[in-house]
Order: C-alpha cells, then sequence, then structure tokens
C-alpha cells in the first residue's frame, strides 16, 4: 500500500509464451520459482510491522504462524509474499544480518514448506530506512544510506536463505521512492541484481516501479527499465488498487462510484503495464491488490482484475493476511472466525 514510512510509522518475465500453466500445477514449492505460471495467493503482514526499531516479536511485531501458512496454502497457488523491514534484519548498513529476526524469517519459510509451499521476501521499506535514529533515502544527497548498502543486504541475505527449500524470490524494494527518477531507481535495482547473481541464479527477483510501483504509472515512471537479467529470471511486479489515488486507503464503494469507480477499474490500470511486459517479453506480476467489503459489488471488481490477470497469466498476491491487523477491508485473514469475502471470488479463479 502507498504510504511513506518514518521513525513513528510502518503502517518471470509475464507470461507471454504459448502456455500459462494452470493454477493446480503449483502445489509444490519449488514449482513457483522461476515459473510461467498464474497464481493467486497473499503478502503476510506482520514482521515489517510497528514503529519500534528493533522490537520484540509478537509484542512490537508478529511473525506469520505455521497454522497462518497451512489456512492460507488451503484456499491460494503459488508463493505468498512476506514483506520484513531491513532495519530489523541488518541494524546498520552493511552490517551483519541480525541472527534472531533472520531466524524468524526462516521459520516462516519453514512452515511453508512443510505446507509444500514458499514465501517470497519483500524488502518493505520503500527505499529508506533508519540509520542511528534518522530516516535515510537510498542515495539521496547526504551520502548516508547508499545503493552498495541495499546490494549488501541482498547479499548477505541471498547467502543466507538461497537453498531454503520454503523461499522461492527475492522483492528487492517495496514501492520504491528513488528520488523521482526512474534511471536512478534502474541502477539501483540492476546493483542488487547483481549482488543477488553472484550468490545464486536459481530464485526469482521481483522488481518494483518507481511512483509506488503503479501499475497505471508503470510506462511513465520506469524509463529506465528493463534492467539486465544475465539468467532471465527477473519479473517485474505492479500494484494496482481501486480508489482514485491508487492508494488502496479508501474502502467506501458508494463514495468511489460517485467519484468514478468504474468495474473494470483494475483492468483498465493494468493495460498498460501489461502491455510493457507484452512489447518487451518480460515477466509480469501484480504483487499488492485488493477491494473492500462494504458492499458486495466489490466482488465485481475483484472479479473483473483476476479474469484479466487469469487470463493474461500475470500472477497476483493480495496485501493482506495478518491475524493482528484486525478488521481492516483488505485484510484476509478469518476475523472472529469469519472469511473474508475475497476469498470466494479467489476460489472461483483457482478453480476455473
Amino acid at each position: 500500500m502507498s504510504q511513506t514510512i518514518s521513525p513513528m510509522a510502518f503502517d518471470r518475465r509475464a507470461v507471454l509464451g504459448a502456455v500459462c500453466l494452470l493454477p493446480m500445477a503449483l502445489h509444490a514449492a519449488a514449482s513457483a520459482r522461476n515459473d510461467r505460471s498464474f497464481w493467486i495467493n497473499v503478502n503476510f503482514q506482520g514482521l515489517e510491522g510497528g514503529s519500534t526499531i528493533p522490537g520484540r516479536a509478537e509484542t512490537d511485531y508478529f511473525v506469520p504462524s505455521p497454522e497462518d501458512l497451512a489456512y492460507v496454502a488451503a484456499r491460494t497457488t503459488g508463493p505468498s509474499r512476506l514483506p520484513f523491514r531491513w532495519e530489523r534484519l541488518q541494524r546498520s548498513p552493511g552490517g551483519p544480518l541480525d541472527p534472531t529476526y533472520l531466524g524468524e524469517i526462516a521459520s516462516v519459510a519453514d512452515a511453508a514448506a512443510r505446507v509444500n509451499r514458499s514465501v517470497f521476501l519483500d524488502c518493505h521499506n520503500y527505499m529508506h530506512r533508519l540509520v542511528d535514529g534518522t530516516d535515510r533515502t537510498v542515495d539521496a544527497k547526504d551520502g548516508v544510506l547508499t545503493r552498495q548498502h541495499l546490494a549488501d543486504l541482498w547479499h548477505r541475505l541471498a547467502t543466507a536463505l538461497a537453498r531454503h527449500p520454503g523461499i522461492a524470490g527475492w522483492d528487492l524494494m517495496n514501492e520504491p521512492q528513488a528520488l523521482n527518477d526512474g534511471q536512478n531507481l534502474a541502477a539501483i535495482m540492476q546493483l542488487s541484481v547483481d549482488a543477488i547473481d553472484a550468490v545464486e541464479t536459481r530464485n526469482t527477483i521481483y522488481v518494483e516501479g518507481d511512483g509506488w510501483s503503479s501499475a497505471a504509472n508503470w510506462v511513465a515512471k520506469n524509463p529506465g527499465y528493463p534492467l539486465r537479467d544475465a539468467h532471465d529470471r527477473i519479473t517485474y511486479s505492479a500494484h494496482c488498487y481501486p480508489d482514485p489515488d491508487a492508494s488502496g486507503t479508501h474502502y467506501d464503494y458508494a463514495a468511489l462510484t460517485k467519484a468514478g469507480l468504474p468495474e473494470t477499474v483494475l483492468v483498465d490500470r493494468t493495460r498498460g503495464f501489461f502491455k510493457w511486459c507484452t512489447d518487451r517479453k518480460l515477466r509480469g506480476h501484480i504483487g499488492e491488490i485488493n477491494v473492500g467489503t462494504d458492499d458486495p459489488r466489490w466482488s465485481a471488481v475483484l472479479d473483473a482484475g483476476l479474469s484479466f490477470w487469469r487470463q493474461n497469466c500475470l500472477p497476483v498476491n493480495l496485501w493482506l493476511f495478518g491475524a493482528h491487523f484486525g478488521s481492516n477491508p483488505y485484510n484476509l485473514y478469518p476475523v472472529d472466525g469469519v472469511e473474508a469475502p475475497q476469498w470466494r471470488v479467489i476460489a472461483r479463479h483457482l478453480a476455473a
């Protein structure tokens, strides 16, 4: 979701070949790596949350449980997206990985592997992080936090977890804010791709775009893409929300309809991104998307989007699933034991 981070708040190629594999083919965790398939899965909320750094698990942030992984595995295909917080994993830029937090990430991958699934890891930092208590931006003029620091993070993380059976890939940076410069963002991302390539060449690398990784603005915001892809494993990951500013923070169906919300809004906002991928023979992915729950007509909006993405083999990870995220309309966790209505739409598409 579009947001800024601060010390106080943290709130392969698109499948363009002749065959789009059926979701049923994705029950094995290993098949989620660099495949050419459609899937529907979730983002597990928890590890990235909270404002206390480093904080304590189950107090300041939360680790998705084996029960969470099993619940999602029974209702989805493909890999889950697992956001994490850079500052917790690497207390100081260029320093060692924190063994406790790394172990918590690994425990989620363990749980995924036990239900024959996998996760890909998402640095959920918006191209910012705290350094000695001050929010810093990668490649800002102050020079405190550099693209080399981000590449170092990924080199270390790939070294630690590349061979884990529950790890399917690396999402280099959530909704990166690269000083409003798509060319600079491409250079930052390329260095991290190269850092991972130096360690392993097996798992998918997810690359998000400038401007909150917006599918609607992808072409205009990312003139430096595509990146050099020596091992043919990069997937470009866009986000798509239905509200007028595409922020994923407005859920009132009646109000949004008055503002001009069409049933095809998710399709309309991803056509340009899909064409960009198609024209360049690149893999694409919808890394965040969801709809509200206050009106049954939201289901038609989600259905239209999933239909378009399934037909064009753009796999999807919905935002979000979190036992501690409460009654947010986007939460797919069964709050008070009640299944979220989005699951009925998802089930229809996985059965198609």
